[in-house]
């Protein structure tokens, strides 16, 4: 769950003070329009902290898609949409993951590889 400053809320025209990411896909979104709404708030104090937290959440999601693939259950809710973070296998953040038997399809790479 993220709380939303003042600041946040106004730029983002947001009139909730809590958000909580239920899927891959909303907080994948959110991180979008952020930096669409907002491209330098990630370059300011709060915004690095905020963006470090986003991505804590994001690597969250990303291990529970993995556990979901090994499993097969639920891979829609944490499948990833469009990765502002990247796929953590492809930024050198996954060394403490197991790699699921199954791999992310040519498409959804792709769609991992911004960063």
């Amino acid at each position: 769950m993220l709380i939303l400053t003042p600041e946040m809320k106004q730029r983002l025209h947001i009139n909730q003070k809590k958000l909580k990411f239920n899927t891959h896909t909303e907080l994948d979104d959110f991180v979008r329009e952020l930096n669409e709404k907002w491209p330098e708030f990630q370059f300011t104090e709060d915004g690095m902290l905020v963006m470090e937290l986003l991505k804590v959440f994001d690597r969250a999601l990303w291990l529970r898609y993995f556990k979901a693939i090994s499993k097969s259950k639920h891979v829609d809710v944490y499948k990833p949409h469009i990765c502002p973070f990247g796929d953590p296998r492809r930024t050198l953040t996954h060394w403490h993951m197991k790699t699921p038997s199954k791999e992310l399809t040519d498409v959804d790479q792709k769609k991992c590889s911004l960063m």
